[in-house]
């Protein structure tokens, strides 16, 4: 044997130990199998609201009283905690607050909030302080608008919004979430024609008509030159008069054609 070929064999030697050495090392600092801890939640009044599962890897998953997830909270190992909850194109909890507070401070039948993907959740009883809710609204154009519409008018604005999301010509999709509504219940069919995946729009359970008019609040107008009180003025002064805010289902129109579809998830 050569002194090269000596070579070459003390270092694949040593290339085997290294490796030997790392591998040992991982199976012996492996932690061991955690168990699951679940614990129930109640409410002020003694009743079951849900349960805190600790997933015993650093995780925990929230359910609700129904046993459906409703979040999960991922230890950051720096002493803070990211909580997460399921938030879908069409609607989330924090848009729900905002369209119930326009609804309410501008006596408004219907209120629009647009569907932004940014902003901090928060947990059950944590506080909503202005900083939260300038996480949720701060952007350059957040003036409160009133309009008065009609139902074909409202239907039309839905139709746009939903073009620039569903339709088939990918250079068409502008992108975004669905713009979120108070108020008006629908039914969405995102793989039909434009002008036909908006149905059964309905108001306090009766169908919108087409050439009544309705009081719409709003906010984020696109056009230049509009004046109006910024929505975080609006949702601040309704959150200081509510004191404490309590679970509010979130307003979220029925699905058509979407059973069949790998991207949606049922809770």
């Amino acid at each position: 044997m050569t002194d090269n070929d000596k070579r070459v064999l003390s270092m694949l030697i040593l290339v085997v130990v290294i490796g030997l050495t790392i591998f040992f090392l991982a199976v012996a600092l492996r932690p061991a199998h955690a168990q699951s801890r679940q614990t129930p939640l109640y409410d002020k009044d003694g009743h079951y609201s849900g349960s805190v599962i600790n997933n015993g890897n650093g995780t925990t998953t929230y359910t609700d009283r129904d046993g459906k997830f409703s979040g999960s909270a991922i230890d950051n190992r720096n002493g803070t905690t990211s909580f997460y909850g399921p938030r879908g194109n069409f609607s989330g909890s924090f848009d729900q607050l905002i369209v119930d507070a326009l609804r309410e401070a501008k006596d408004a039948e219907i209120a629009f909030s647009p569907g932004f993907r940014w902003g901090t959740s928060l947990l059950p009883g944590e506080t909503i302080t202005l900083e939260r809710l300038m996480d949720q609204t701060a952007i350059t154009y957040p003036q409160v608008v009133v309009s008065q519409m009609s139902g074909e008018t409202i239907k039309s604005v839905l139709e746009d919004v939903c073009d620039n999301l569903f339709n088939p010509d990918p250079y068409y999709q502008q992108g975004g979430d669905m713009v979120r509504v108070g108020g008006l219940a629908y039914t969405i069919d995102p793989a039909a024609k434009i002008g036909q995946r908006i149905l059964d729009m309905r108001l306090d359970g009766k169908p919108l008509e087409a050439d009544k008019i309705y009081k719409v609040a709003g906010w984020a107008p696109v056009a230049e030159g509009v004046s109006g009180e910024p929505i975080w003025n609006v949702v601040a002064t309704y959150l200081r008069a509510q004191k404490v805010i309590q679970p509010r289902k979130v307003n979220t129109p029925a699905l058509r054609g979407m059973s069949a579809n790998p991207g949606i998830v049922k809770a």
